[in-house]
């Protein structure tokens, strides 16, 4: 894709899988922005040492594994300057990757699967303990779901049409939850080209520009800051991340519930109070937002400046500062973005609107209505156009307000019809099909072909789970890559099967329960099923 329509998303760096080229370099230097790409490799046709002044890291690669680790050490020493950086983008043997470069790349992708968004800052954290103590990290935000589920939805939906969910709310969540664990920067990574020309690829394409128009407010914190502790909160499911600066502190407020990385639910408190220690006195707390500053009301208290933040979203940042500058730069940025980055959301909110109409239209032709929908839809299409109304008049704190009361009833309709069909399952992550809001139609159109299916024997063989003899024979694998310390076990359990006698059990444990281990770099077992 062209660099100048890439610069005007907002990104500042683009990241290449190959060498750069002269007149990608020259285009890159042109435009002012940075590349990050493997080394030439000493390739005698490679431009000069000066050509490469835009390459802001060499890439040694990403997935990086142990049987990685020697080609990465000789590829490391592949630099014309000597003084680069070198990325590597590690999923273990972070410790050995953290002294062959001076940054890492953690990947893990949270949307639409399994694993709990609200975890996705305390798994980023103990990737950084396993590394090099002041090793610098860049995080990942994945703004589309992986191939495999693609694949399985392809699979599964034969011609049906199923457009990718991008939900603003749940990536501003990812994207907070890797700041919060102390990353330096984001990397967005794109299965397709950003300029193909469709609703869902604009929708996606918009959401980019919206967190890079954030990503603007907060760089001074994260670039020249440093992470504190977490504060504590009163509150159950608020959790704060403090990036402080000599003069300011930046408040990264997540609000917490389950399974967010389906389906992001409305934000389940409005309001919160919490207390930020070590604060000078005259300091102020502002709410920010790309449509402007909110003085929020704060006073002192025992223990540091009690801040009440109301008209929260699930995810929030406040300011806390007594030095006239931190609030002349938020302006100053605000005056530059907030009038695009408002009407952006709108359009975006709007586009929403009828993608959410649609869909439940569909829910209840099929008959899985949602009790309510019709109602909070006309308050949303109310707010909508409340919200257009003071974009005429340029009142963005007032368009913001509104945009928000009609994002938080949007977000009701879609979880509503996503708890309704995800309540046919155990566990969301056994349909592909109710992964995102935009294929709960394919689930119910795939439910109604079941029901008329002459049902075989089950094809995978053993894969009852009935006797571990016959699992073994039929080429079932079980593997293990464990410490000294920890043991693991893989074993037949009369607890709760699916059907049948029995289930398999997979188990790991310190040898020495007394004694936990530390943070661990990779599953310690797993199995592999039969051909």
């Amino acid at each position: 894709e062209p660099l100048q329509w890439l610069q005007s998303l907002g990104f500042n760096a683009v990241k290449f899988n190959a060498s750069p080229s002269p007149a990608l370099l020259k285009e890159a230097q042109q435009l002012g922005l940075w590349i990050v790409a493997p080394p030439p490799f000493a390739d005698e046709s490679a431009p000069p040492p000066e050509a490469f002044r835009p390459v802001l890291a060499w890439s040694l690669g990403s997935r990086l594994v142990d049987r990685d680790v020697p080609y990465t050490r000789d590829l490391a020493s592949i630099d014309p300057q000597r003084q680069r950086p070198l990325l590597a983008g590690a999923d273990c043997e972070l410790a050995e990757y953290s002294r062959l470069a001076s940054l890492l790349l953690v990947d893990r992708r949270t949307s639409a699967t399994s694993f709990e968004l609200g975890e996705t800052r305390d798994w980023l954290k103990d990737r950084t303990r396993l590394a090099r103590p002041g090793t610098p990290f860049w995080g990942v935000l994945h703004t589309q779901p992986s191939p495999a589920l693609d694949q399985q939805l392809a699979l599964l939906g034969r011609d049906a049409s199923h457009p990718h969910d991008c939900d603003l709310e749940q990536l501003r969540l990812v994207m907070y939850s890797n700041l919060a664990a102390g990353v330096r920067g984001i990397l967005f990574p794109s299965e397709t080209p950003l300029s193909i020309d469709s609703v869902p690829a604009a929708m996606r394409t918009d959401v980019l520009r919206l967190l890079n128009y954030e990503i603007r407010l907060l760089e001074p914190w994260i670039s020249g800051g440093q992470l504190a502790d977490e504060l504590t909160s009163p509150e159950a499911g608020v959790h704060a991340a403090v990036w402080q600066t000599e003069r300011s502190r930046m408040l990264l407020i997540t609000q917490r519930a389950a399974s967010q990385q389906y389906v992001t639910p409305p934000a389940p408190k409005n309001q919160f109070t919490l207390l930020v220690p070590g604060v000078t006195a005259g300091s102020h707390a502002y709410q920010v937002t790309t449509a402007g500053l909110r003085q929020l009301r704060s006073n002192l208290a025992t223990g540091g400046l009690r801040v009440t933040v109301d008209e929260a979203a699930t995810s929030t940042m406040v300011v806390v500062t007594h030095d006239p500058l931190v609030v002349h730069f938020l302006n100053k940025t605000l005056g530059e973005i907030k009038s695009n980055a408002t009407r952006l959301r709108h359009d975006l909110a709007v586009r929403r609107q009828s993608q959410i109409i649609e869909i439940d239209q569909r829910l209840s032709a099929v008959g899985h209505p949602l009790k309510d929908a019709a109602t909070w839809l006309r308050e949303a299409e109310g707010n909508l156009s409340q919200a257009q109304r003071m974009l005429a008049s340029n009142d963005f704190p007032s368009a913001h307000s509104y945009l928000t009361k009609a994002e938080q009833l949007q977000a009701r309709i879609r979880r509503g019809h996503w708890e309704q069909t995800a309540a046919s399952f155990h566990a969301p992550a056994a349909s592909p099909c109710i992964a995102q809001f935009t294929t709960l139609p394919l689930h119910w159109q795939l439910a109604e072909k079941l029901r008329g299916a002459t049902w075989a024997a089950n094809s995978q063989a053993a894969g009852d789970f009935e006797s571990l003899e016959q699992m073994t024979k039929a080429g079932w694998k079980n593997y293990n890559r464990l410490p000294d310390d920890i043991k693991s076990e893989v074993s037949l359990s009369l607890v709760n099967p699916h059907s049948g006698r029995s289930a398999l059990r997979l188990a790991a444990a310190p040898r020495e329960p007394r004694k936990l281990p530390g943070p661990l770099e990779r599953p310690l077992v797993w199995i592999t099923s039969s051909p």
